[in-house]
């Protein structure tokens, strides 16, 4: 018969925490980003489509993405509209030919949320993905989905979701689908850096 007067015993209350701590790091979200994280760098050719809801007509770009943990994300576009994008800690920098911009990503909300997802992801840093997005993982080690929704208001009203593939520690596929009807798939083409 258990009383309201019983504390629970030590031993108890260890295992117990001990049993939520395994089922927590046991995840296979949590498996995956540790997966993830372990690389430190990459440089990776992609292709890119942007299915334009307007235009109708999908525009290609191709290029170079290079990542160095944990915060800097470089996009060289070499066919399509040619530039660079680098993000490095809390910045943005955007070149098209001898234009050079920065912008702060804290106050752009949106940028923030894409850069997030990137390298959180790739650096294998849930709590960074859980504040920016809900996450759903789907499928199994060698053919998986992380489906990341904003959860703020002000990004969720552009961007309705990204969609990460991959297999084992590869991401694949990143597809990003706004609100209005516009989506990009960037694929990753492993083997085929510079």
């Amino acid at each position: 018969m258990i009383t309201g007067n019983r504390k629970p015993s030590r031993r108890l209350l260890v295992w117990a925490l001990l049993f939520c701590s395994m089922t927590l790091q046991a995840s296979p979200l949590n498996v995956l980003l540790a997966e993830l994280a372990v690389q430190q760098h990459s440089e990776l050719r992609y292709t890119e489509q942007r299915h334009d809801a307007l235009l109708g007509v999908p525009l290609h770009s191709e290029g170079t993405l290079r990542y160095r943990a944990p915060d800097y994300l470089q996009k060289t576009i070499e066919r399509g509209a040619a530039g660079s994008f680098v993000i490095e800690g809390d910045q943005l920098r955007v070149q098209r030919g001898e234009r050079l911009h920065e912008l702060a990503l804290d106050s752009h909300p949106l940028l923030m949320a894409m850069a997030t997802a990137l390298r959180a992801t790739l650096a294998g840093d849930r709590a960074a993905l859980e504040a920016q997005f809900t996450l759903q993982l789907e499928g199994g080690h060698e053919d998986w989905q992380l489906r990341l929704r904003p959860r703020q208001r002000e990004v969720a009203r552009v961007l309705f979701e990204l969609r990460i593939h991959g297999s084992g520690a590869k991401i694949h596929r990143i597809e990003t689908e706004e609100r209005s009807g516009d989506l990009t798939i960037t694929e990753l083409l492993h083997g085929h850096a510079e």
